[in-house]
């Protein structure tokens, strides 16, 4: 990663000479600094036994000595580094440099090594992994403000480097046939699952816990703040859906409720969410029989979102029949009253009557 240095202008004549001292200082870039930046780490393990005090020097920019460490992206960046430089230096882990924290400049490296040619052994992507869990696991902080945005900006690549955005992928993907190969893109959700579960404010995972619990649900929630490849929720659907399809979140909502219940945006919009709504219920059948608080049936949760029968009813009423004989717990009706109550198209109403018209027997 290329590193642009920010220039300091004067503001007062009569502190120049005060401030063209702490430039020098600063451009007097301490030699650990240099031997981090050029990834010689032996001579680096030296020079923080020699000089700690250079590992908590700082750049114009905000430049740390991690920062420096992470400077290269070609090269993996070993456990005693971080450790060494970290121990401390309470504050050295979530410090940033021009917005961005230590992680933030790794996801940045990490998209650069995903667009090389050159393939990463898989041992060295657990090795990175590790380094990452570290870092967070010393200083939650380190996930920033725009750490998601660049997560998923890796997952795109690693999804696709040469063609993420492209309308002719099929939709379900064989990871074995990916450019980058399936350690990467395990690699790659590995470090989703971990930012996301700290991101929602929860403690580091328990080794005892199950690897990507939860996962679908947050990558789901997700996607009404961040624009993310559905490549990358294919790709979780096809390898969590049988479980994490039927898994609930604190929210008490399944993937499928998250689906129908999470807000239309420019980055979230309806026809997105049935092709999604779809693929839950294609990789995950039952689905539509899991309620969501009492008795709200996902069927009665898309009438009141007024969804349309061919578009989303049809595949839930056929994923799950009998919801169509459940109360609405917020109208008392049936679900064909129901949608006739909220003005759904008649062609939606007859469909929801005639898929069983026995329903009205119990009128």
């Amino acid at each position: 990663m290329v590193m642009h240095r920010a220039s300091c202008s004067l503001v007062h004549d009569e502190d120049e000479d005060t401030d063209s001292s702490n430039a020098s200082q600063q451009d007097a870039t301490p030699r650990l600094i240099i031997l981090l930046r050029s990834s010689n780490w032996p001579m680096a393990l030296e020079r923080m036994r020699t000089h700690p005090q250079e590992s908590i020097w700082r750049g114009f920019d905000g430049e740390t000595a991690l920062h420096s460490a992470f400077v290269d992206c070609t090269k993996h960046v070993p456990f005693p580094i971080v450790l060494g430089l970290a121990s401390g230096n309470e504050d050295l882990v979530s410090s940033q440099m021009r917005e961005c924290t230590v992680l933030d400049s790794i996801l940045l490296s990490l998209c650069d090594v995903l667009r090389m040619p050159k393939k990463i052994p898989t041992y060295e992507f657990r090795l990175r992994f590790q380094v990452i869990h570290k870092l967070i696991s010393l200083d939650i902080k380190v996930i920033g403000e725009h750490s998601l945005k660049y997560l998923f900006h890796l997952s795109r690549i690693g999804v696709d480097a040469d063609s993420f955005a492209s309308s002719s992928h099929r939709a379900s993907i064989d990871s074995k046939k990916n450019k980058h190969g399936v350690s990467q893109m395990n690699f790659i959700f590995a470090l989703m699952d971990l930012v996301l579960y700290v991101d929602e404010h929860k403690h580091l995972r328990k080794a005892g816990d199950r690897p990507y619990k939860n996962f679908l649900n947050r990558l789901i929630a997700a996607r009404s703040r961040f624009e993310f490849p559905m490549l990358v929720l294919n790709l979780a659907l096809e390898r969590f859906g049988t479980i994490g399809c039927t898994e609930y979140d604190i929210t008490n909502r399944t993937p499928l409720i998250h689906v129908i219940l999470s807000a239309e945006s420019e980055k979230s919009n309806r026809e997105t969410k049935v092709i999604i709504l779809r693929k839950i219920l294609e990789e995950a059948p039952g689905n539509a029989s899991l309620p969501y608080l009492g008795n709200n049936f996902p069927l009665h949760l898309a009438i009141r979102q007024g969804y349309q029968w061919e578009s989303v009813l049809e595949p839930i009423v056929l994923d799950c029949t009998s919801a169509l004989t459940e109360i609405d717990p917020a109208t008392n009706l049936y679900p064909f009253l129901q949608s006739a109550a909220i003005g759904l198209p008649l062609d939606t109403i007859f469909k929801l009557l005639q898929t069983n018209p026995n329903v009205v027997s119990s009128l």
